[in-house]
């Protein structure tokens, strides 16, 4: 869902390409900027497509459902 509205933004008010993920990082709250400053640097140096990757692999499907599993585990 981020992801469609990143790119609906973009679209909105025409941002350019390179400046997508500077755009997109300064949007974040909580728990995305906290891991947004430990990943700064490489997140900066790489392109969208790296940025879109290190996101999902941080908070995607797969890591909300080990949230919801460790979730119920807790007594």
């Amino acid at each position: 869902m981020w992801l469609g509205r990143c790119l609906d933004y973009f679209d909105m008010y025409t941002v350019p390409h390179r400046r997508w993920v500077k755009v997109a990082t300064m949007h974040m709250i909580a728990a995305a900027t906290r891991w947004f400053q430990s990943e700064e640097d490489q997140i900066r140096a790489g392109t969208w497509d790296y940025f879109c990757n290190a996101v999902l692999e941080r908070f995607g499907k797969d890591q909300h459902a080990l949230l919801i599993r460790q979730l119920f585990h807790i007594y």
